[in-house]
């Protein structure tokens, strides 16, 4: 019965409708089938059919009534039902509305997402990349100011080696120069001195008188002051010769002398070895 008032409604209010009538008949033709035929006058007959008519027109009418009542439930049932169902249909159809716009948002995010990621990369790969070309420029900079530098350091060095060199030469050379100059200085200088001793002995010599009972033989040693012009400041007995008259006229002939030729630059003090003998 449930199956069928879902399936069809009006098909289980007239099955409804039939089973009533059917029982009121019942109900009401049992007495009247089990009832002794007995004689009733025609108008009571008629009466009871009257009667008889008018409930079963009016239980008819009541029955209708609560069919259409039944009905009109039963339409507004399935007006709410659609409506609920309408109403569920919007809500389905908004929530996949709602669903595809997550969705197409989520896309778009996704896709926002991805497209952020790969300028990430792509800024960082370029970044990578710039950052390798600014150490590799830095790295043969670098490598380029200490070649530069140590060809810098080697021409440096190779200069002030050549330098030291040249140097060195010429320190040799000047010590040689000044060698030379000092043994021709000294040459010189000797020959100077043996040039002015030579004048002094043979000043002194002819300026010296033997004095009686000297022998010949005899030398002393004198030391002799001058001036730069060669002028007689002192005259001192250095070693005699063990005859006093032989040593004092000695000293007497360097006085006779005076004044002696210029001695050489530096010389004023001489050692003069008086020997008149000598050849």
């Amino acid at each position: 019965m449930l199956d069928l008032l879902k399936r069809s409604p009006r098909a289980f209010a007239l099955a409804l409708l039939m089973h009533l009538l059917l029982i009121i008949f019942l109900l009401l033709g049992v007495d009247w089938l089990v009832q002794p035929e007995v004689y009733r006058p025609q108008v009571e007959v008629v009466q009871a059919k009257v009667v008889d008519e008018g409930r079963i027109a009016a239980e008819a009418a009541r029955l209708r009534q609560e069919q259409e009542k039944r009905q009109a439930e039963e339409q507004a049932a399935r007006q709410r039902a659609e409506q609920e169902l309408r109403q569920l249909e919007q809500k389905k159809q908004r929530e996949q509305q709602r669903l595809q716009q997550l969705e197409q948002q989520r896309l778009a995010e996704e896709k926002k997402r991805q497209a952020e990621e790969q300028r990430q990369r792509r800024e960082a790969a370029e970044a990578a990349k710039k950052a390798k070309a600014k150490a590799e420029a830095e790295r043969k900079a670098k490598a380029e100011a200490e070649r530069k530098a140590k060809a810098e350091a080697e021409r440096k060095a190779k200069a002030e080696a050549e330098r030291k060199a040249k140097a060195a030469q010429e320190a040799e050379r000047q010590r040689r120069e000044a060698e030379l100059q000092q043994a021709l200085e000294a040459e010189q200088h000797n020959r100077a001195i043996n040039a002015f001793a030579a004048a002094v002995s043979q000043s002194v010599t002819a300026n010296w008188t033997r004095p009686p009972g000297s022998d010949q033989g005899l030398t002393c040693k004198l030391r002799i002051r001058l001036s730069e012009h060669g002028n007689i400041l002192a005259v001192t007995l250095a070693q005699g010769s063990g005859n006093t008259p032989f040593d004092r006229s000695a000293e007497a002939a360097v006085w006779k002398s005076d004044p002696l030729p210029a001695p050489p630059a530096g010389l004023r003090d001489i050692n003069f070895t008086f020997d008149p003998d000598a050849p």
